[in-house]
């Protein structure tokens, strides 16, 4: 049926196709590179800030710790708004995951994000009261609270970091899924040109031979017997293929 086919048809097939092919590789290409810009853009916008943000949280939390064990040693209530300052920093990186967790709808992580805040304040709590206790009450009060105050600290301390291990095993995750998303897009490129030249050869010598078998030869020997013929040369011989029965050559060879 192919083999039958007009040049202009043949030549039609085989520009659409290899367009066809083309296209479909530019468009799964396309959506590769949208999904691996919205992998980094996530990376950049939401996981490597957060990271810091528990980073940031931490420090806070140091903060406040020295701020008020400062109060405790000095009784000077002054450095109770320092802590507050410090304080108010990390219950402002509490609400910025808060508003993140809300908006992506994770109960799980809201609910760890609001126990970090629970355990926050009931340090802060300990800490003024530690301090109060050196204040008013003397050493051995003050010796008494300050132990339950770096319990406190410490606990709150491997509690944001294993906070922070989490969004880092999440940005973790994200990485590798970019760069497995950069790869695949990579092997498409590549597959896909491969699949493009193999076919754009392939329907260039089904094109060839179907210009080959209408003119019944090579086109150069074509032109040298219609120049013959045009210079009234009627007694030439056309040399034509086995089995050729409708090429222009053999139109010629029985004129």
């Amino acid at each position: 049926m192919f083999s039958n086919l007009r040049l202009g048809t043949r030549l039609g097939i085989g520009f659409t196709v290899v367009v066809a092919l083309f296209v479909a590789t530019l468009l799964v290409v396309g959506v590769s590179l949208s999904h691996l810009t919205k992998d980094v853009t996530q990376i950049n916008e939401k996981t490597l800030p957060y990271v810091l943000l528990v980073d940031e949280m931490d420090v806070s939390r140091s903060d406040v710790q020295q701020f008020l064990t400062d109060v405790a040693a000095t009784h000077d209530r002054a450095g109770y708004s320092e802590a507050e300052e410090s304080a108010k920093r990390f219950l402002g990186g509490v609400e910025k995951f808060r508003q993140m967790y809300r908006r992506e709808n994770d109960a799980l992580s809201l609910k760890k994000i609001e126990a970090i805040e629970a355990d926050f304040n009931r340090f802060f709590a300990s800490g003024k009261v530690m301090a109060e206790a050196y204040i008013g009450s003397g050493l051995d009060a003050g010796n008494a609270k300050m132990q339950d105050f770096d319990k406190e600290s410490k606990s709150l301390s491997d509690e944001l970091e294993k906070f922070r291990e989490q969004q880092v095993a999440e940005a973790k995750s994200i990485s590798a899924s970019t760069l497995s998303a950069a790869n695949s897009t990579m092997n498409e490129m590549i597959w896909g040109s491969i699949a493009a030249a193999l076919l754009a050869a392939v329907l260039g010598v089904w094109i060839v031979r179907g210009i080959l078998r209408q003119l019944g030869g090579e086109p150069a020997y074509a032109a040298e017997v219609m120049s013959r013929i045009a210079d009234g040369d009627l007694r030439v011989k056309v040399q034509t293929q086995a089995g050729d029965s409708n090429s222009m050559l053999y139109a010629m060879k029985v004129m």
